[in-house]
């Protein structure tokens, strides 16, 4: 099964948030342990040349769809919905569908294919390593710095547009993918961990401020 199928369940299971919001928790991760170097090493991977996903032990598989733009990704959600509508019409089980008929969704395309050769060679990898380990308090702090450098003075109402209105919703998005694969946890991390982390009026107007990074 694609990632762009999983994904598509994963918006049709919780309508909450649009795939934006899942793109900017991706990108605010990468934010996180690459710009502002926040987490744990726990050991240097080998140099490959390719970047490596670190892990809260949050991390997610190089080369998934969520990689993409949000404009062609929202497009190949909208087709996998059209024809996971006109399945259903026809009396098609999306659970139960076929070669050809997952070929109909769109999910069989040869980006995934390829996607998925490189990530199996990528995991091998990773099992040789331990990347860098973010609390829920760091990644929540790594996305205001984030959203106010991506936003500025608009960042609270970008990400209300998206349905984030208070950290818990960080919470929400990460352990969603968590739930489908796309991340990863440490034993200790728990949702409750993005809980209250910080008031969005007080973080993003109230005490509004460019920081240089």
């Amino acid at each position: 099964m694609s990632d762009s199928l999983t994904i598509y369940r994963l918006l049709k299971k919780d309508p909450r948030y649009p795939i934006e919001a899942y793109q900017f928790v991706r990108e605010g991760l990468g934010y996180a342990t690459e710009v502002l170097q926040l987490g744990q090493q726990a050991s240097s991977p080998p140099h490959t040349g390719k970047s490596i996903p670190s892990p809260l032990n949050l991390a997610g598989p190089a080369g998934v769809d969520l990689e993409l733009s949000s404009s062609q990704f929202q497009k190949e959600i909208e087709q996998l919905a059209d024809a996971s509508e006109a399945a259903e019409h026809a009396g098609i089980a999306e659970d139960t569908m076929n070669a050809a008929d997952l070929e109909l969704l769109g999910s069989l395309d040869a980006a995934s294919e390829i996607a998925g050769d490189d990530l199996a060679a990528e995991e091998a990898q990773e099992e040789q390593y331990e990347g860098r380990h973010l609390t829920g308090q760091e990644l929540c702090e790594a996305l205001r710095l984030y959203a106010v450098q991506q936003f500025g003075f608009m960042a609270i109402s970008v990400l209300a547009q998206w349905g984030i209105t208070k950290t818990n919703d960080f919470g929400s998005i990460v352990y969603n993918l968590i739930d489908i694969g796309l991340m990863r946890k440490s034993p200790d991390d728990r949702q409750d961990h993005f809980n209250d982390v910080y008031d969005f009026q007080a973080a993003f107007v109230d005490n509004f401020q460019i920081e240089a990074t």
